[in-house]
């Protein structure tokens, strides 16, 4: 069940930008994350879920795990937007805001903040 704020956040102009910054930032990630894998013939990775991506990364050691540790927990943040969800989801935002016992605002920004700092991390690696 979706409740109200929630489809709300969609449509404000300061917290429509963090989702976006959000689901954006990791779909860059997923799509970066595709074609090195798909480029080390690993086919069937690369045309994965972001969950498979970063599980055959961590494999292949394309990154730190560091970096695929907070890859991995922003796609669990991403996916109650991305995914249909129930609201009280342990991942949506309102249990984590609850959990955390911070505004929702807050915890879309540090979100937003996060998918940034990793979007430019995957985007300056290099290595093949």
């Amino acid at each position: 069940m979706t409740d109200h704020y929630h489809i709300n956040i969609f449509w404000s102009d300061d917290d429509g930008q963090f989702v976006a910054t959000v689901v954006l930032s990791v779909s860059f990630i997923e799509h970066w994350f595709s074609g090195k894998l798909h480029n080390r013939g690993m086919r069937k990775e690369a045309a994965s879920g972001l969950a498979a991506m970063v599980a055959a990364a961590r494999k292949q050691q394309l990154l730190a795990d560091g970096i695929l540790n907070r890859i991995d927990s922003l796609r669990l943040k991403r996916n109650p937007f991305a995914h249909l969800k129930d609201m009280d989801h342990e991942h949506s935002l309102g249990a984590r805001s609850l959990s955390l016992r911070q505004h929702p605002d807050e915890v879309l920004e540090r979100d937003a903040r996060e998918a940034l700092e990793l979007m430019y991390a995957v985007a300056l690696f290099t290595g093949t």
